[in-house]
């Protein structure tokens, strides 16, 4: 179980077309805090099937490492480097050493300033978090484009007090009061047709918007889109549509469903016909010895972490279907990855 306890931290499926000899286009799409074994093609009973079907006509990988924490991820997968190379060696805070610093350091090349110098037009629509004061910004790093947020997501209904709302390289000001839930506040944004704006459909959203522009100038130059989505991160916010799917799922149990994604996982090759289960968490409760209510109480949480999945595949959808309808897929190389485990 050694390697599979390294791969619980990420997942990668590809899907290419060689049909097209000339600069394909790259999307790189990734998940956020996703756990290994969460999508369909990974031995999930939660619904993917875009994602299935990437994985089942390109390349699905059982092993992929990361650096486990969301910013080093980050750096290393923006860099080519490892970490502490690129001057991100923890969660961007100042420990006054060159490897744990507060953004990427001036000594790396990110991925967009190595592809505009090929001749790409690099966009980004989500999660930067390698750099959160503006010098470090990614229109300062390479990306011609850039939408929504320089770290984690505060609300997926709105924007959280403290968290900045860049547009195109600018921190926007959202109109509206601000709300105060617990300790934190927060204001809701709407779309412009006045129904509710949500982090993932906005991030795809900006993301086609940012190619159907450039398109409108350039009918031959490839572009790179660097498509990072919050979800499934914490905080756990999903439609009711999306949820109701999924409630009700859960009530089996964690003991129940790990045995359930074993089996699944073995049948669809990913993990030796031999392998086990290892022990559960001691610091966790045996399911048949919870309350009902407490039970109930896990299967929304759940239920909710899975509909912010089906909604990151619903979005990947519209995202592959718009493609298609560009008469780009088949010369698009489409990756996907997750930048830790859940």
């Amino acid at each position: 179980m050694k390697n599979i306890h390294t791969a619980l931290f990420s997942l990668s499926s590809v899907a290419l077309s060689a049909a097209n000899p000339s600069q394909p286009n790259i999307i790189l799409i990734l998940a956020d805090d996703m756990g290994y074994s969460d999508l369909g093609c990974y031995g999930s009973e939660i619904k993917t099937p875009h994602l299935d079907s990437l994985a089942a006509t390109g390349l699905r990988f059982s092993q992929f490492y990361n650096a486990g924490r969301s910013c080093p991820s980050r750096s290393a997968l923006l860099t080519g480097l490892y970490p502490h190379q690129a001057g991100v060696g923890d969660m961007l805070q100042d420990d006054g050493l060159p490897a744990y610093g507060t953004h990427l350091n001036m000594q790396c090349v990110t991925l967009a300033e190595m592809l505009k110098s090929a001749n790409y037009h690099t966009i980004m629509s989500g999660k930067w978090h390698v750099g959160s004061e503006e010098a470090y910004w990614p229109q300062k790093r390479g990306f011609d484009d850039h939408y929504y947020s320089n770290t984690t997501t505060g609300h997926y209904f709105g924007v959280a007090e403290g968290r900045k709302y860049i547009v195109d390289g600018k921190d926007t000001d959202v109109p509206g009061e601000w709300i105060l839930s617990g300790t934190s506040k927060y204001k809701l944004l709407k779309n412009e047709d006045g129904s509710q704006w949500y982090a993932t459909d906005a991030i795809t959203n900006h993301a086609m918007d940012y190619i159907k522009k450039f398109r409108e100038t350039d009918q031959s130059k490839p572009y790179f889109l660097y498509l990072a989505y919050t979800a499934p991160h914490w905080p756990l916010h999903a439609f009711e549509e999306d949820i109701a799917k999924y409630q009700g799922t859960y009530l089996a149990g964690w003991d129940s469903l790990r045995v359930q994604r074993l089996n699944k996982m073995i049948q669809l090759g990913l993990l030796d016909e031999k392998s086990i289960l290892t022990g559960r968490n001691e610091l966790v409760s045996a399911w048949e010895t919870l309350p009902d209510t407490t039970k109930v109480y896990y299967d929304r949480l759940m239920s909710v972490y899975a509909a912010m999945i089906d909604r990151m595949d619903q979005n990947i959808g519209r995202l592959l279907n718009f493609i298609r309808e560009t008469n780009e897929i088949d010369n698009t190389v489409i990756i996907f990855l997750s930048d830790n485990g859940g």
